[in-house]
């Protein structure tokens, strides 16, 4: 008999029945409906962002992001973790709070050119921008 039974098998419930078992909890069960990631898990953009309001949900997702990053070496096989970037445009009067997330994040402010450089399909009127650590499958 499981010692813990863990029901969903998207990305929290396969975390957790992982965390269980890499505890040394010997009888872990994870119960899914259908198949593993069949629900919101498996349709989701599966976006690593660092790019957040709040410090508490930056270190969560650089949590997540030194997870996905080493996930051969802790789990022994690739995620499918690819790292992109990410850059994000604001107009004027959102340039406060897109310098504020961009500073939480360890980003970084571009200028018009800089944008253009990375990205020359963008429309310049967009600026500021901020380019910050993302990644997604």
């Amino acid at each position: 008999m499981p010692e813990v039974a863990v029901v969903g098998g998207g990305v929290m419930g396969a975390s957790i029945a992982y965390h269980l078992a890499a505890a040394g909890i010997d009888a872990v069960v994870l119960h899914e409906r259908d198949a593993l990631a069949s629900g919101p898990t498996g349709r989701s953009t599966a976006l690593i962002r660092l790019h957040y309001s709040q410090p508490l949900l930056v270190q969560m997702a650089a949590h997540g992001l030194a997870v996905y990053s080493s996930f051969r070496e802790a789990v022994g096989f690739h995620s499918g973790f690819t790292r992109t970037g990410l850059l994000i445009g604001a107009p004027e009067d959102e340039r406060e709070a897109l310098e504020h997330n961009a500073s939480l994040a360890a980003g970084e402010q571009l200028s018009p050119d800089q944008v253009e450089e990375l990205e020359p399909r963008q429309c310049p009127c967009a600026a500021p921008r901020s380019r910050a650590t993302s990644s997604r499958r």
